[in-house]
């Protein structure tokens, strides 16, 4: 088990570095912005280490010294507190950490399900229709959520909606370059192409995992 625990952080940060890095490629069709995505998200943070050895160097500079080793230090801790009484973890924190909270775990499955409404906007709806490939993966993974950290179910769900909403009015408008005039079949169209996404998602995603929402009981009542 210890050896285990170990693994999952550096297993979760691969999968979390291998999705990130494919949503930048798939977004620009280039594979360095793809790397400079990977960068970001998954390594830089909020920029605050940079900030502190700019801080340490110049300190240095200025009272006319060479920089010591200390100046390299970094309170990496301290980069997670930016703003007063406030936690601000980036996921390069949380991975080094290292411990297997449910903020950390969600990480990949997020990721994937960021790639999934990718995928939706770049995708004709009405090519979406092979079941495995669209509806069971992607209610999977939001599903997922909920077991893992379930204060991310609603929102990934809105990510999914909105993109949905925008692919569905993106190709009403596609339609009106057709024929200017909106009419009640375009607008049947948009909301029967966003019904039929939308409702099989949020369905699967609660029927998929309905053993484990049956079978879940809380370990502390709230007062």
């Amino acid at each position: 088990v210890p050896v285990l625990m170990n693994l999952m952080p550096a297993f979760l940060y691969a999968l979390f570095i291998s999705e990130i890095m494919g949503i930048g490629i798939n977004m620009t069709g280039k594979v360095r912005y793809g790397l400079l995505s990977m960068l970001f998200v998954c390594i830089f943070g909020n920029l605050d280490a940079f900030v502190q050895l700019y801080q340490n160097i110049s300190s240095a500079i200025i009272e006319a010294c060479l920089p010591e080793e200390s100046a390299f230090n970094i309170d990496w801790f301290k980069s997670t507190r930016v703003i007063n009484g406030t936690i601000n973890e980036f996921p390069y924190f949380s991975f080094l950490w290292g411990d297997l909270h449910p903020h950390l775990i969600s990480l990949p499955f997020s990721a994937l399900i960021l790639f999934f409404a990718l995928n939706l906007l770049k995708e004709n709806i009405s090519a979406i229709s092979p079941f495995l490939r669209f509806y069971l993966f992607t209610a999977l993974s939001l599903g997922s959520l909920i077991a893992i950290n379930s204060w991310d179910y609603p929102i990934y769900l809105i990510v999914i909606i909105l993109s949905v909403f925008i692919k569905s009015i993106s190709e009403g408008m596609r339609s009106l370059t057709k024929s200017p005039i909106l009419s009640s079949n375009t607008l049947f169209s948009c909301v029967k192409n966003f019904s039929l996404i939308v409702l099989p998602i949020v369905l699967l995603s609660l029927i998929l995992w309905l053993p484990f929402l049956m079978n879940f009981h809380q370990a502390r009542e709230l007062k």
